[in-house]
Order: structure tokens, then C-alpha cells, then sequence
């Protein structure tokens, strides 16, 4: 089986690209994203930070111990596989889902 890290390797930039008051235009980016895997912080709001995820294919198994996750489906469907919980598949457009750390989730 082919190692999908190798296939589609990852692009992870933490930098915040945007300050307040700044437009974000998330389309241009995904237009010009030339990877399969992609994370970009957008911008921080109060504690948090925002990121778009262009994602193609099927992402690594990961999970959060501490943070909670935020997804909002701009285009196309995701999957989300949680551990010990029943996964979910948000579809555009507008649905969103948040995935509890794990300190913070509910059990099943």
C-alpha cells in the first residue's frame, strides 16, 4: 500500500496571514493552492486562530488532546472520523461541526 504522506505530502504554514480589519479572500487561495494537503492560519481572533484546510483525498488520523476543532464545509463534502464517537460528513453549503477535545468530550 502506498504511504499517503508520501503520495500527498503536507503544507502546514502557522503564520498568521492576516491582521483586523483586513479582507480574506479564502477562494483566491484555494484557486492558486497547488498542494493536495493544505493548512493556512488565516487570522486570530481573541485566543483563537482560523485556518483554511484544503484537503484532498484522505487526511491522517490525528487527534487533539487539548483543542477544540472548528469545520466549516465551504466546498465539496468532509468526513470526520472520531474515535470512539460516530463520525460525521458535513456537505456545502453552510454546515459546520465542532469536534470536542478529547479532555472535553462527552462519552458515548
Amino acid at each position: 500500500m502506498a504511504d499517503p504522506v508520501a503520495d500527498y505530502p503536507y503544507e502546514t504554514r502557522l503564520n498568521i496571514l492576516h491582521q483586523p480589519l483586513e479582507v480574506i479572500d479564502v477562494k483566491t487561495l484555494a484557486d492558486r493552492c497547488q498542494f493536495k494537503w493544505f493548512n493556512q492560519t488565516l487570522c486570530k481572533v481573541n485566543d483563537s486562530v482560523v485556518r483554511v484546510g484544503i484537503v484532498e483525498g484522505e487526511y491522517h488520523w490525528h487527534k487533539h488532546e487539548d483543542d477544540d476543532e472548528f469545520f466549516y464545509v465551504v466546498e465539496g463534502q468532509l468526513l470526520i472520523d472520531l474515535e470512539d464517537r460516530r463520525g460525521r460528513a458535513l456537505s456545502c453549503p453552510k454546515e459546520f461541526y465542532t469536534a470536542p477535545a478529547l479532555r472535553n468530550a462527552p462519552s458515548s
